[in-house]
């Protein structure tokens, strides 16, 4: 009896923590106290601007799994040269707690990460901020492990890939790169996704009957495109 209490005590606080409320708290006409954010949305390490994206300014105070509220407090588009500008006014609640942030909407022929963020640090009243945003075109490398069946996990062997890449001057972006792991059940060719037109760095980490070793490379592959490398556990 106590067990099955536990159980629905356990779910009835998990129901509550996990509460989310979502409004809208637009203000588009704010003139007194507003703050501005102008920024623009590029591509191509900012060779390219990406128009007509809607970004949606939030405001949040929910903790890591738990529940609170959700304030859209502007809604916009990039123009044809990637340039936005939103401007809001801010509840004391908000000044005090919380977090501001922007989210984007683009199509599947973009890097992005799942549930992308842009946070955005200094706000306050009677303000403008300034934010210029890099979100790269997707292009993708298609990893050919060879022998990798071979490979003892057990024993102590390890192999790990590491892609990093720059971000460009006076821009912010969501990532500077990604590590995965592999082993003797990963797949023979693995479909990877990239940022495009960019320079990848890549670092190949292996240990093998204990002896490891670390080998660089450098790639770059156009959007759009796919990229096939080879990477040998034996060699």
């Amino acid at each position: 009896m106590n067990s099955i209490l536990k159980f629905f005590s356990v779910c009835i606080i998990l129901s509550l923590l996990s509460c989310k409320e979502e409004v809208d708290d637009l203000d588009p006409q704010c003139e007194t106290g507003c703050t501005i954010i102008n920024g623009s949305l590029m591509t191509d390490n900012g060779d390219a601007p990406i128009s007509d994206a809607k970004l949606t300014l939030k405001w949040d105070n929910i903790p890591y799994m738990g529940g609170g509220t959700v304030r859209r407090k502007a809604i916009g588009y990039t123009d044809s040269n990637g340039h936005f500008s939103l401007k809001f006014s801010t509840k004391n609640d908000e000044l005090e707690n919380g977090s501001f942030y922007l989210t984007h909407e683009l199509g599947p022929e973009y890097y992005v990460i799942p549930n992308e963020r842009i946070h955005l640090n200094g706000i306050s009243r009677d303000t403008v901020l300034q934010c210029d945003y890099m979100v790269y075109r997707k292009a993708f490398i298609n990893l050919k492990l060879l022998h990798f069946d071979e490979m003892h996990s057990g024993g102590g062997d390890h192999f790990m890939t590491d892609f990093t890449y720059d971000t460009p001057s006076g821009f912010r972006q969501s990532s500077g790169g990604m590590v995965m792991s592999w082993n003797q059940e990963s797949p023979t060719e693995n479909l990877v996704d990239v940022p495009g037109n960019k320079t990848l760095y890549l670092k190949i980490f292996k240990r093998k009957n204990n002896i490891t070793t670390i080998a660089h490379d450098t790639l770059y592959v156009n959007a759009g495109q796919t990229l096939d490398y080879i990477i040998d556990f034996n060699n």
